[in-house]
């Protein structure tokens, strides 16, 4: 088999997003709901790389998107992270 699991990829969008959002605007933040989209599988990869940017943040509520790359810099997936702030 030798892939990567989805779920590992999951949680590592998630704790990208997360640790983005915390780094940026110095809130604890929970995730409200996320979802990644797997693009190709991970059977040769040495490493990954989660990398997240804002899309929009507005109130309580922050949108984040991150992407997780290979060690040749594909593309494997695209998550979108909606996240809650709660020292707002």
């Amino acid at each position: 088999w030798g892939g990567v699991h989805g779920g590992f990829l999951y949680a590592m969008a998630d704790t990208a997003a997360g640790a983005f959002a915390r780094i940026k605007y110095a809130q604890r933040n929970v995730t409200l709901s996320a979802t990644i989209s797997y693009l190709r599988p991970t059977t040769h990869s040495k490493s990954l790389t989660a990398v997240g940017r804002e899309v929009k943040v507005g109130g309580h509520i922050g949108f984040f998107e991150v992407d997780i790359t290979d060690d040749s810099g594909a593309l494997i997936a695209r998550a979108e992270v909606n996240m809650y702030f709660l020292d707002h």
